[in-house]
Order: C-alpha cells, then sequence, then structure tokens
C-alpha cells in the first residue's frame, strides 16, 4: 500500500501524468479494479480521457465515479437498510418549529425567530457547520470580547443542538457522510481497488476525512493537486492545495505508508514567460 502524489499547474501535463498511472495498471492487468474519484461534473470528461489513452471503446475495470455515488456504493454494500433522508425543505420545517418553541430561550436571535427566511438561512449554516465539524459545543466555546458575537453563537449553538436531537435517527446530507466514513473499511470494493483521487481544488474537514477513510482501505492511492514552487509570483494562491496536501501526506506518513511525490512543470511558451517576467 502506498501514495502517489502528483503535483502540477492546470497548464502542466498534471492530469496526463494521473491518466498515465490508470493506464499503467489497466495495461498490466486488464481485469484490475481501479476507482476513479472525480468531482461530479468531472466524470464524463475524466472518462472520455481514459478511453482515449486505453484506445479503447468503454472501460472494463476502471470505473469513474463522483464522491456521491461512492458513498451510494459503500452503504449499499454495507449498511444493509434503508437510510431515512431529510431534505433541505424538510430541514428548515424541523428548524421553524424549532425556532416556534425556543423563542424564549433566546437573545441575540429573539428578534428576527419570526422571520420566514431564518429557517432556512440556519438549515444551510447547520449544513456548512457540519461539513467543517463543528458542533455546539464547539461553537460555546469560541472566545470573543464581542458581546453580541457570544450571544449570537450562544443561540445558534442552542438552535443546532435542539435540531440534532428533533432530527435523530433521520441523515441529512452531512450526516449520510459521515455514516459512510464510519462504513468504509468494510467495503469490499474498495479493498479491492487502486484509488485514485483527481480534480479536486479544496477539501473541507469533511470531506478530507472522508477521502482519508478511503486512501486507508484501498490497495494504493495517487492523488493530484495543483501546485505551484515556493518561489513562484502567484505560489499564494496555492497555499491552500498545499495545506490540503500536507494533510494528507502527513497521515500517510503517520501510518507509514510508502509516498512518492511527482511534480509537473507548465508547458508555457517563451513569450507568456517573457510576459510574466516583465
Amino acid at each position: 500500500m502506498g501514495v502517489t502524489f502528483v503535483l502540477g499547474r492546470t497548464a502542466s501535463q498534471r492530469d496526463e501524468r494521473v491518466i498515465g498511472k490508470i493506464k499503467q495498471i489497466a495495461e498490466k492487468d486488464p481485469l484490475a479494479e481501479v476507482l476513479v474519484v472525480v468531482p461530479p461534473q468531472s466524470t464524463y470528461i475524466t472518462e472520455k480521457q481514459l478511453m482515449q489513452a486505453l484506445h479503447a471503446k468503454g472501460l472494463m475495470g476502471v470505473c469513474v465515479q463522483s464522491p456521491a455515488r461512492v458513498a451510494d456504493r459503500v452503504l449499499e454494500s454495507t449498511y444493509g437498510r434503508t437510510v431515512q433522508s431529510i431534505d433541505t425543505a424538510g430541514k428548515s420545517m424541523l428548524l421553524r418549529a424549532i425556532l416556534d418553541k425556543e423563542t424564549p430561550e433566546l437573545s441575540a436571535l429573539a428578534r428576527c425567530a419570526g422571520k420566514s427566511d431564518l429557517p432556512v438561512q440556519l438549515a444551510d449554516l447547520i449544513s456548512e457547520l457540519k461539513t467543517l465539524d463543528v458542533t455546539p459545543e464547539m461553537l460555546l466555546g469560541v472566545e470573543t470580547e464581542h458581546a453580541a458575537t457570544r450571544e449570537k453563537l450562544k443561540d445558534i449553538a442552542h438552535l443546532y443542538g435542539r435540531f440534532n436531537e428533533a432530527a435523530e435517527g433521520l441523515f441529512d446530507t452531512e450526516d449520510k457522510i459521515n455514516l459512510v466514513i464510519d462504513h468504509i473499511p468494510e467495503a469490499d470494493f474498495i479493498r479491492r481497488s487502486h484509488l485514485v483521487i483527481h480534480g479536486f481544488d479544496i477539501y473541507n474537514a469533511q470531506t478530507v476525512r472522508f477521502m482519508k477513510a478511503l486512501m486507508h482501505t484501498a490497495r494504493d492511492t495517487v492523488m493530484s493537486f495543483y501546485y505551484a514552487p515556493a518561489g513562484a509570483p502567484d505560489a499564494a494562491m496555492y497555499e491552500i492545495c498545499n495545506e490540503n496536501r500536507n494533510k494528507f501526506l502527513a497521515d500517510a506518513m503517520r501510518l507509514g505508508l510508502e509516498t512518492e511525490i511527482v511534480t509537473e512543470d507548465r508547458r508555457i511558451s517563451p513569450d507568456i514567460l517573457h510576459i510574466e517576467k516583465n
């Protein structure tokens, strides 16, 4: 088991290197299972690139899927029972009922508790907090000198906690991902697969845990990240990419996995380089 990190700009041969890695696996063993995880909008173009690289009219062992589809497959193969879901509208209705009941307990949000759009905004906020792995207790623990901010955080934490209690047994998108993360080690199709994670720009805390769980379970992993050398004029723009890569690199090293870093330079004409320097 090992992890290969392929780094490069958009104009580099990073994508070609990733496709080449998949091609090597497929040519060595045509029946090898390769799970390629890409953003939802990239599944078609990635399949097309792979078929061109493999000179094939279709893909046999190579499976290109979005994180949502991978999550569905994990639950289908391991969970064994129906997941009771709650969508955005259901969350908003539940929060409306909670606001009507809990308004006397609120301070900063008491005045706006009756507004029709507040449940929708709270539902979006709770979803965002879940993707960042922020709990109600963490909100209460935030230290700030601004009294108004403290009161707002206290109210949000209170409503967030009440929502979790009321929605127990119901899974929104973020809860479903947490359930998937717990069951990934049990998924045989992931254990059999060579994993490729490609095309993602930014990883939130929950997505990092999801991808790490896949990396820990798969036979081996190839991950791509955008990258610019430290001395490049636009290096600061790639800091978030470097931070994300370092999270996975540190985790792989902690687990004692063999790691490889491949850096691809960008392809650019001398004229463009001259313009950039001047």
